[in-house]
């Protein structure tokens, strides 16, 4: 059972499960999450750390400026666009992307909250 206390530590590792997520339905293509300060990336860049989540995904992070990330900046974020999981999140589809992501949200006491066509973050 994850700790609600949404610490930076308990924020990233959220994150990394949102990636999984993502990946396992081939959905973090042009996408990015933000969280505690950073955005991550489903594909490893050259530039960029290299972080390894709990799935065995290899990820990158970078730092993001607080004012640049989408939604609330204290919380987890995703921007995406043209993409697959753009499709999914404004006109639905066969899979429910985003019952599963409020699913994953949801023991921390959060939910999606989509802020426009290209990005959500979770909101309390």
């Amino acid at each position: 059972m994850p700790d609600y206390n949404l610490t930076p530590e308990n924020m990233e590792k959220l994150a990394l499960e949102l990636v999984d997520l993502l990946m396992e339905y081939g959905l973090m293509e042009d996408t990015a999450v933000y969280a505690n300060g950073w955005v991550f990336y489903g594909e490893p860049l050259e530039s960029g750390e290299l972080r390894q989540t709990a799935r065995g995904n290899q990820i990158c992070r970078f730092p993001c400026e607080p004012e640049r990330m989408p939604g609330e900046p204290k919380l987890l974020a995703a921007t995406f666009e043209g993409n697959r999981l753009f499709d999914l999140m404004n006109f639905g589809g066969p899979l429910d992307i985003r019952t599963k992501i409020n699913q994953l949200l949801e023991p921390y006491n959060l939910y999606i909250e989509q802020d426009d066509q290209w990005n959500f973050y979770a909101a309390e």
